[in-house]
């Protein structure tokens, strides 16, 4: 609350105006002259999301209004890693970062006061991002913000696992995929055949080494046209299912790992009929035709001579 007391003499038609004045002399009161000085600060990292080992560029761009530049300073959190002066020579100045991040990469040849190149990004360093533009005749300063995202390939693909090698329709597939370590963080999805299935919720934990790992779990009663997706036989020709887990880093790295289960009960395979050999046959005749074929090809024998 604002109080306002009436020096003696005062006269009261001025006084009794003064608090109808005083929301238009506020924003003179607390900005001061030149605080229009600094206009359009604004902060972006390229590219949006940095490839762990890959360069990037910080970007700090604004509109001084005529108004020289005293400073822009740039922050990682709240240390100051970067420092662009006017009136110092030289302009440029780098800070180390604090123990347990590595050593600056900033390349101070590609850096100015718009910008700080980064010449090879870790994954440690991502994070909250600012910058401070201050200038010089008036000492008006803005502040802005960014997010630096570093992106880290996963290794490989994932891995599935699953609670029995074979099913039989009717059954329920229990499954779980976990993608390798990245960041961000992959998205995972099942499928048999072509046709996505399961909607399970993924689950995502930071590692040790300050990754994401992805996990998903399935659970699917299975039916014959799981059997019938066309995904293969076994090597007794008997139906599988093939499940496959796709992972995904967007614009980063895309992985499969498939796994195959047999069905258990195995469809009756029909009897092969075949033509009996001669000595079989031979053995089947009973001993009276036998006898009887013997004279007969005997008596031939004598009529031909």
């Amino acid at each position: 609350m604002v109080t306002m007391r009436a020096a003696v003499g005062a006269d009261p038609t001025h006084v009794a105006a003064m608090p109808l004045l005083l929301p238009l002399l506020l924003p003179l009161l607390l900005t001061g002259p030149g605080a229009d000085a600094l206009r359009d600060v604004r902060m972006r990292v390229e590219p949006s999301a940095v490839e762990a080992g890959s360069p990037a560029t910080v970007k700090c761009e604004y509109d001084l209004e005529n108004q020289k530049l005293y400073s822009v300073k740039f922050y990682r959190g709240s240390h100051e890693f970067y420092r662009y002066s006017a009136e110092d020579e030289p302009h440029t100045k780098v800070f180390p970062f604090p123990q347990g991040l590595p050593s600056s990469p900033v390349n101070l040849q590609r850096s100015n006061q718009t910008q700080v190149y980064l010449g090879e990004v870790s994954p440690s360093l991502a994070g909250n991002l600012s910058c401070e533009v201050t200038t010089d005749d008036t000492f008006v300063t803005r502040l802005v913000y960014t997010n630096l995202v570093v992106a880290v390939k996963p290794e490989g693909p994932p891995h599935i696992t699953t609670s029995k090698n074979s099913y039989d329709p009717g059954e329920t597939l229990l499954a779980t995929c976990v993608a390798q370590p990245s960041q961000p963080a992959a998205e995972l999805s099942f499928y048999i055949g072509d046709r996505m299935v399961g909607q399970g919720v993924p689950e995502v934990r930071n590692t040790s080494t300050g990754l994401l790992e992805t996990r998903l779990e399935l659970r699917l009663r299975l039916a014959d046209k799981h059997f019938n997706a066309g995904t293969g036989r076994d090597r007794d020709g008997g139906e599988m299912v093939v499940l496959r887990c796709h992972a995904e880093v967007p614009n980063l790295a895309v992985h499969n790992a498939y796994t195959r289960l047999s069905r258990r009960t195995k469809h009756p395979v029909p009897e092969r009929v075949t033509q009996p050999n001669a000595a079989a046959a031979l053995a089947a005749m009973p001993a009276s035709l036998m006898l009887l074929l013997v004279v007969l090809g005997a008596r031939g024998s004598l009529a031909r001579r």
